[in-house]
């Protein structure tokens, strides 16, 4: 396979696929408060694809999967990070109608 021949590519490949997937899980949980927002889609894949990169120059990873996840998991990181540290709340928790879950009947 051609990707796995270029370590620059199976680098980006292993970041930006997890960041898809964190994208896609985070926009599908948060369509109910929040409409969709391009910024932030874009913004998991980004984090993870530089996590990747950072990591794959520490440490050197034989499978793209482990980079994968261990880019997933510092993005997870660091944007819980900022959205509980370092940010204001966001405006859909200002909203009075928020879904209470199971107990909604």
């Amino acid at each position: 396979m051609i990707l796995l021949t270029n370590p620059i590519l199976y680098i980006f490949f292993a970041g930006f696929m997890i960041g898809a997937f964190i994208a896609a899980t985070g926009a599908i949980k948060d369509t109910r408060w929040e409409p969709f927002s391009k910024r932030k889609f874009i913004r998991s894949p980004m984090i993870a694809i530089a996590w990747a990169f950072g990591l794959s120059m520490i440490f050197e990873f034989d499978e793209w999967f482990i980079l994968a996840l261990s880019a997933g998991m510092f993005e997870r990181l660091t944007t819980e990070v900022w959205k509980c540290c370092l940010r204001k709340k966001p405006s859909k928790f200002n909203s009075e109608t928020r879904d209470i879950g199971w107990f909604s009947n």
